[in-house]
């Protein structure tokens, strides 16, 4: 994310925010004038996507936004995503409570 300082400034800089400071400073970008994304890649780890699978890491990105959206506290939405994906019993066996790891939901 680049932004000019001037604007940075105007904005009063990054939320201070545990999580999602990010999209929430993309918000006030968006709100005050035209965004650009540039012809660019970058590189990140891929640890959680190997860990818990492609699909259920967007699932569960999409979920934390969705509370962020709803106003729900920062600090639960920072535990929450430590806590990574909900953890599901594979097809066969019978669940037990150790098996489910749902946080704070």
């Amino acid at each position: 994310m680049f932004i000019r300082r001037t604007v940075f400034d105007a904005l009063g800089g990054f939320p201070d925010l545990a999580i999602m400071e990010d999209l929430e400073m993309s918000r006030r970008l968006h709100r005050r004038g035209r965004l650009a994304v540039l012809p660019a890649t970058s590189t990140a780890s891929a640890r959680r996507l190997d860990r818990h699978g492609v699909w259920r890491m967007i699932a569960f990105m999409q979920y934390l936004k969705l509370l962020h959206f709803a106003g729900a506290d920062p600090e639960r939405i920072r535990r929450r995503y430590a806590a990574g994906p909900p953890r599901f019993p594979r097809r066969g066996r019978k669940a037990t409570s150790s098996q489910y790891h749902l946080g704070d939901l």
